[in-house]
């Protein structure tokens, strides 16, 4: 009984993946599975209820590197964007499985306070080794943070209606931040670019 539950969530995952979650009925995932539409839902009513257990196996993921260096915070934002680009079937509507349970839009507000803990703490490291700029006005950068977070959780659907290919994450990223560099940290940031052409990063 647990290997096919299991069997139902890993091919649902991937077929939400592939058409969008509003695109997949719980037919189809019996029909990809090749079990009947009744074995399915004895294990799952509906399709909320199959999404929700894939969401339950997610959890924020607190990272344990609180960046001091602009080559830290580029790993931070390269980070965000793979979680994205890993969890697409998520991502892509994030906004509607907030409403699937209370347990689930809890999730997603702990993840928002995880990365805001995260990005205030690489603020003040960040202008202490005199990176960046002070703030010109007040709550500058935890305007910032909410900036890059709402950057992060859309960047996928936005990439799916954009035409051509889409700019990445991580140079989003920091196109929104390099005005406020200081010259000391546009200088690493020109040499953390450097070091990450050479290895093949960009």
């Amino acid at each position: 009984m647990e290997d096919t539950k299991k069997r139902i969530l890993e091919r649902a995952k991937r077929l939400f993946t592939e058409r969008g979650y509003n695109e997949v009925s719980v037919a189809d995932i019996a029909d990809a599975l090749g079990i009947s539409k009744g074995n399915l839902t004895y294990h799952f009513k509906k399709k909320e209820d199959i999404m929700g257990a894939i969401l339950d196996t997610m959890e924020p993921q607190e990272l344990k590197e609180i960046p001091d260096t602009l080559s830290a915070l580029d790993r931070y934002f390269r980070h965000l964007q793979s979680v994205t680009e890993e969890n697409v079937f998520y991502f892509r509507n994030h906004t509607q499985l907030a409403g699937i349970s209370e347990r689930q839009r809890q999730k997603q507000a702990r993840a928002f306070q995880i990365h805001q803990g995260l990005m205030g703490k690489a603020w003040k490291n960040l202008r202490q080794r005199g990176l960046i700029q002070d703030e010109a006005v007040s709550g500058q950068y935890d305007g910032l943070s909410e900036m890059l977070f709402m950057m992060s959780v859309y960047w996928q659907p936005f990439q799916s209606v954009r035409a051509g290919e889409g700019m990445e994450y991580h140079v989003q990223a920091w196109l929104l931040l390099f005005p406020l560099l200081t010259d000391k940290g546009r200088d690493e940031y020109e040499k953390m670019r450097k070091e990450s052409s050479v290895n093949g990063r960009e």
